[in-house]
Order: C-alpha cells, then sequence, then structure tokens
C-alpha cells in the first residue's frame, strides 16, 4: 500500500503534492499522479522556492484551478522564485511570470496561459 493510499483511508478527498528541486513536482488528486518538470533557471537563492510552490497551489486552487494547473502555476513561481536573491521575490508579477513562461522545453496548459494574459 503506497503512502498516498494510507492517507486516503483517513481522507477521501486528500490531495498531495511533493516537489524535488531540479527533478519538478508531483500532484496527486485522489485519481491520477502527475509530474510537472522544474523550470531550468540559474538558482541564486533556493530559500523560498517551497514556500513559493505552496503559494502557487493555494492561490491556484483558491481561483478555481484544477491541481494539475495549480501545479504549474505553482512551479513557475518557485521557478521564479529562485532567481532572487532575496527569500520573498518582490519582482514576482504577471508580466514576469509571462517572461519566464517563455522558457525552453516547458508546456504550460492553456488555462496558465489565459490567466497570465494581459
Amino acid at each position: 500500500m503506497s503512502a498516498v493510499q494510507k492517507l486516503q483511508i483517513h481522507n477521501q478527498s486528500i490531495l498531495v503534492t511533493i516537489t524535488a528541486g531540479n527533478q519538478g513536482s508531483w500532484c496527486w488528486d485522489g485519481h491520477h499522479l502527475t509530474r510537472f518538470p522544474a523550470i531550468k533557471a540559474y538558482a541564486i537563492n533556493t530559500a523560498g522556492a517551497g514556500d513559493a510552490f505552496f503559494s502557487g497551489i493555494l492561490c491556484g486552487l483558491a481561483v478555481g484551478l484544477h491541481l494539475f494547473d495549480a501545479q504549474q502555476l505553482a512551479s513557475l513561481l518557485s521557478g521564479l522564485s529562485v532567481s532572487s536573491p532575496h527569500t520573498i521575490h518582490k519582482g514576482i508579477e504577471r508580466n514576469s511570470m509571462q517572461q519566464f513562461m517563455l522558457a525552453p522545453d516547458q508546456d504550460f496548459s492553456e488555462v496558465i496561459r489565459r490567466l497570465l494574459k494581459d
């Protein structure tokens, strides 16, 4: 029995996210497991990247995104977060996220593209 299955015994609607730094992240919505690759970025400071990821998950879910779209938003935020020397990247806003989303080898959903559109 997997750890997620054990957790589901206690909470049938549990959502699980796991981050693995430059290996990306995994999300479980109760039915499917997805992996989203980490965005390749020049990391100046990784402190706060996990908080940025969690913030992206929470914000995405709060605006009604499916967990897997929220995972992409979270990956975008955490990837951008490490490009700052500060624990909290004060330059994160829609335009910086749009630019960062252009990273090669990344495939963001249309939902995320629309969310960040001007």
